[in-house]
């Protein structure tokens, strides 16, 4: 009678659990399926009959750098290649106390480049945060656009931001920024990345941007100078997505997503492990001070059903049920994924980059969990 009973008790906590496993599934599905809804909502700009109703500058580009010698003559390449007349935007590039020739090597190559603004960072002040204020401050147009140094940029991309702020005049626009690679363990980073993008789009297009990035990010200057402290100087890092919160508390709605092809940003993937370890912990070390919900939130349900997956992959040994579970769980994910994956690869041009999308997915837990612990217990100042 004993042993039935505790048949019957262990099979009771085995159905407790399994609806328990159900909800963080739920969630995540419900999350995903609504950026897959967002992202189709996203209207595709078209620059076609842009009307610039004056001539002036519009928008200001500032990129700060540092020690970023061998990007720089693809840099000014992409910069010169852009299709907007340079009599609409002006360029300011901030040197934060470079110790390479980084500086040099601008100076000599924008002499003929009048709307280029060189400008070495106050020795008392350092830190990409505080190269964009300075930039900020001394930027002539309404419109700042941001982007990096280790960055190339469509030919359009100018054109396409200002075209998309003179018809809609937002208060913010996320772009998208893409990376690039021709190693395998580069081409993950891109899938990565791509999913990045990804959610950043869809969230956007439903208007709870979750993320952004501050190598493709447009604002007004006037909105930057609303908050006493938009970016949380108490961080090195995190200047776009502290400011994307601090905006979003009052302007939620004026936050747009430029869905185009031609705003597109490319960046190079990390080339060793170490190097994308480091990037990795960097980005979620900040995660512990954000304050928006929707950014929390979705978060903890992509943590959580990546932590149960290698749970329930533990449990597996001891109870074959486990597995089952497991299995019903990880196809259950990989398929919300992969129609999120596929459309943003399709409109990308990023289709074959889904070849490595299974083995990304056996992954994927143990990577997640990894840089959120490592990143939690690493204090980011």
């Amino acid at each position: 009678m004993r042993l039935s009973n505790l048949v019957v008790f262990f099979y009771l906590i085995m159905s407790i659990l399994t609806i328990l496993f159900l909800i963080p599934l739920i969630l995540y599905i419900v999350i995903i399926s609504s950026y897959i809804f967002g992202f189709y909502k996203l209207k595709q700009c078209n620059i076609q009959n842009t009307i610039i109703p004056e001539e002036k500058k519009y928008l200001t580009l500032i990129i700060p750098f540092k020690n970023e010698e061998e990007h720089l003559n693809a840099l000014i390449e992409s910069i010169k290649n852009q299709t907007l007349n340079t009599k609409y935007f002006e360029v300011i590039l901030i040197d934060d106390h470079s110790v390479d020739l980084s500086f040099d090597k601008l100076d000599s190559q924008i002499n003929q480049l009048p709307n280029i603004k060189l400008i070495k960072q106050d020795i008392s002040v350092s830190g990409k945060k505080q190269a964009l204020i300075k930039g900020i401050r001394l930027a002539d147009s309404d419109l700042i656009v941001t982007s990096d140094a280790d960055c190339v940029h469509d030919s359009m991309w100018l054109e396409t931001i200002l075209h998309y702020y003179l018809s809609y005049n937002p208060k913010m626009i996320i772009a998208p920024v893409l990376m690039k690679g021709n190693s395998l363990f580069q081409k993950f980073q891109s899938l990565d990345y791509l999913s990045l993008t990804a959610a950043t789009a869809g969230s956007a297009g439903i208007k709870h941007p979750i993320m952004c990035s501050g190598a493709n990010l447009s604002y007004r200057k006037d909105l930057f100078f609303e908050f006493s402290d938009a970016m949380n100087l108490n961080y090195q890092s995190g200047d776009d997505m502290f400011f994307l919160h601090s905006v979003k508390k009052y302007y939620r709605k004026e936050i747009h997503y430029l869905k185009s092809k031609t705003a597109g940003v490319y960046t190079e993937a990390e080339k060793s492990f170490n190097t994308f370890c480091k990037q990795r912990i960097r980005w979620s070390s900040k995660s512990t001070a954000y304050k928006d919900f929707d950014t929390i939130f979705s978060s903890l349900v992509v943590f959580g059903l990546n932590l149960l997956l290698i749970i329930l992959l533990i449990l597996s040994f001891i109870n074959a049920k486990f597995f089952f579970a497991l299995i019903i769980i990880y196809v259950s994910k990989l398929l919300v994924d992969s129609v999120l994956l596929i459309i943003s690869a399709r409109y990308f041009n990023f289709l074959k980059l889904l070849r490595g999308l299974p083995l990304l997915s056996i992954i994927y837990p143990f990577y997640i969990i990894s840089a959120a612990i490592a990143g939690f217990l690493t204090k980011s100042k």
